[in-house]
């Protein structure tokens, strides 16, 4: 018998087929049932005694580490520490900003964590304001071939004629340079003159709608009385004329039926759209931490391990996800062109499509790094959801330099216990930092949703890409179904 150390890895089986990934490199192979059942009970265990014949198969799997390599998850842990302090500085250069052109807003909605867009105070940016947080942008990366711009709210189109002015004077600022603009809107108070302007400047609105006229009209009320479902379907067949690829995103609230709602924005002719659950408004709140210091006790549960609820809900997003992967899988190989272009609408099957991707993942997103808000007042945050926040504000565009990153100098797939435990942390890269502490009143820790939500689509991810051959691949590419550069958990 020999001692063996391990490289980790985790085990899974989609539909009769045995999968392991090594999760440090994010490889995969298909198994056995016999390699599989050995390798299940060991996985989490760091070092093993084998036979001579159970080494072999170890090779053969590629899972023995090497004498360098850690014998515990603190040696791990280590190594990660050092790999975010190498990516830090790429990570946190300014890449795109988002301006708060109004904190005002023409609708109520229900779960609004704004508070009728004003987040607290209300405003609209001025021309002075705006210029110079494009100034101050432009000045953090200079090198920068792409200056990318979101505009948001409350209801950015109130200020509409700001937006066009910002959009002329980068247009001046930036010349030669690539320029991506984006605007986040009810759709309420689209226009012919706005609609053209839009596609003029190239610019494809997200559209924030619920999708159902029930949800609609309970969901998004417009100060006025007037319903706001009629009037977004009215404008939105307006402007799909003139930009056909139009996507929208749906919040969800209360017990909202989820397929019911992304069947209803297929049917209305978005071609790429997705949910999100309400997010809780915490304005009114005294925030109790900005750390670290989970809520969750140590010692009630083992980081390495699924909590009940983790496991229930990961087997729910597994039953939601099997059937859909499996008509996505049989219309691809079928070439069924129009059944998988309605089949890959919905966002967490469309990036499944691109293939497993193996370079690994240090943040959910750009947000407090690569991406930063300014508000109507020229204070900086670290992105929209957290105006308001004033232990979270950063800085403002009136001071030179660049701004301190502060909480978001670290980051949660080092700093939570759970994470730093967890076979899926390089494919994910954490979760939405104003979710975590919205529900746990830390940025670092994930709800135990959307954790089971993300394992269960990387498994399903890595089945997907194992049935696809290469011509398969050369008709998704050939039909427009996926980029070479999109990764399948890339946010913007």
């Amino acid at each position: 018998m020999e001692i063996i150390s391990l490289k980790p890895f985790h085990t899974f089986c989609v539909d009769d087929l045995f999968f392991v990934i090594r999760t440090r490199t994010l490889f995969y192979d298909i198994l056995d049932e016999g390699d599989y059942i050995w390798l299940k009970e060991r996985e989490g265990v760091f070092q093993t005694e084998i036979a001579p014949d159970e080494k072999e198969r170890l090779i053969r799997l590629r899972l023995i580490a090497s004498p360098s390599d850690p014998t515990d998850s603190s040696g791990y842990l280590e190594i990660d520490k050092k790999a975010w302090n190498t990516a830090r500085p790429y990570l946190l250069q300014l890449k795109a900003l988002e301006l708060m052109v109004t904190q005002e807003c023409n609708m109520a909605c229900i779960y609004c964590y704004g508070k009728e867009g004003r987040y607290d105070k209300g405003g609209y940016m001025i021309s002075d304001t705006a210029r110079k947080a494009v100034d101050w942008y432009l000045s953090q990366n200079p090198d920068t071939e792409e200056i990318s711009i979101g505009f948001f709210g409350g209801e950015p189109l109130l200020n509409f004629p700001l937006i066009q002015e910002v959009v002329s004077y980068v247009k001046e600022k930036a010349p030669g340079k690539k320029l991506l603009f984006g605007v986040t809107t009810n759709a309420t108070l689209l226009n012919d003159e706005i609609i053209d302007f839009l596609r003029n400047e190239g610019i494809t609105p997200l559209i924030s709608f619920d999708g159902t006229p029930e949800y609609q009209r309970h969901n998004r009320i417009l100060k006025n009385g007037r319903d706001s479902h009629d009037i977004v379907i009215q404008n939105v067949r307006r402007l799909m004329k003139k930009i056909p690829q139009l996507p929208a995103c749906a919040t969800l609230w209360g017990d909202a039926d989820e397929e019911l709602v992304l069947q209803t924005l297929k049917d209305y002719g978005f071609t790429n759209f997705w949910t999100n659950r309400a997010r809780p408004s915490l304005l009114d709140l005294q925030e109790p931490s900005l750390g670290h210091e989970t809520l969750i006790p140590e010692n009630d549960t083992d980081p390495a391990q699924c909590s009940p609820e983790e496991e229930t809900m990961q087997r729910q997003t597994f039953i939601s996800l099997k059937d859909k992967v499996k008509k996505t899988l049989e219309a691809m190989k079928a070439r069924d062109t129009a059944t998988l272009r309605e089949l890959v609408r919905p966002r967490d099957i469309s990036r499944m499509l691109s293939g497993w991707q193996t370079h690994l993942k240090y943040q959910y997103c750009g947000v407090g790094r690569s991406m930063l808000t300014v508000a109507v007042d020229g204070k900086i945050y670290p992105c929209h959801c957290f105006i308001g926040l004033e232990k979270f504000c950063l800085g403002s565009i009136n001071t030179p330099g660049p701004v301190p990153r502060k909480f978001f100098e670290t980051h949660q797939i080092v700093e939570n216990k759970k994470c730093q435990h967890c076979f899926a942390r390089f494919a994910c890269g954490g979760s939405c930092a104003y979710e975590n502490y919205g529900v746990n009143g830390d940025i670092y820790h994930p709800t135990p949703e959307y954790c089971a939500k993300k394992k269960a689509w990387i498994e399903f991810a890595i089945y997907l890409d194992s049935q696809m051959n290469k011509e398969d691949r050369k008709y998704l590419l050939e039909n427009g179904f996926v980029r070479k550069e999109l990764n399948i958990f890339d946010l913007l």
